[in-house]
């Protein structure tokens, strides 16, 4: 009788230490903008790094500058990349963030010699055509 008595104690202790803590975490999602040079309309930054600070979570933007991360209130964002100068959101009870860098993403405009600046120009337009098109779609709103 004493031995099931000692082992039904070490089941439910080691029972009680495989508890998890009740957090929320919830899918955070967003968007990811930043100005371009010549043109007046914020693009979407492609590939930006999106990390929760002191974890291994990690995701990136897709090709509309658009993010999905599952975090809990309170933890910071990290958004970095190539050629990004490093940027901390912190979250709070929002689902959903627009996010514009205000001229985070290095661009050097001046290494476009005579024609190149004028392809780089147009480029440039024509993204800014495609973002205004998005944004009578709805593609980048936020909907909590």
């Amino acid at each position: 009788m004493k031995y099931i008595i000692y082992l039904s104690f070490l089941i439910f202790s080691v029972l009680s230490f495989g508890q998890e803590i009740n957090i929320k975490t919830k899918t955070i999602k967003g968007y990811i903008f930043d100005n371009a040079p010549f043109i007046n309309t914020p693009i979407p930054v492609i590939e930006a790094y999106i990390t929760i600070r002191g974890t291994d979570s990690k995701t990136k933007t897709d090709s509309n500058g658009k993010f999905e991360i599952i975090a809990k209130e309170g933890d910071e964002l990290i958004i970095s990349g190539l050629g990004i100068k490093s940027h901390t959101i912190l979250v709070t009870a929002k689902n959903c963030y627009i996010i514009n860098l205000n001229n985070a993403v290095v661009d050097y405009p001046f290494m476009y010699p005579g024609k190149a600046l004028k392809k780089y120009k147009k480029h440039l337009r024509k993204i800014e055509r495609e973002v205004l098109s998005n944004e009578k779609k709805g593609i980048y709103k936020c909907l909590d």
